[in-house]
């Protein structure tokens, strides 16, 4: 996915891109508030944003269709 957008959470402040009002792009790995605030590089958990998946589904894969 060269021009993909990502649904994204950061594991560490659980900051998203609901809160952030936009989707995380291809080349966005890492929570800017974590690097900004506490000077860490901490890796985001993304999955893609269709909507055939809800994030409620990805987290519990028993229901993912």
């Amino acid at each position: 996915m060269l021009d993909g957008h990502w649904h994204s959470q950061c594991p560490e402040c659980s900051i998203g891109d609901f809160e952030l009002g936009r989707l995380a792009a291809d080349q966005e790995l890492i929570c800017d508030l974590c690097l900004e605030e506490e000077g860490r590089l901490i890796l985001l958990q993304r999955w893609p944003a269709d909507e055939q998946t809800s994030a409620y589904a990805l987290l519990r894969p028993g229901l993912a269709a």
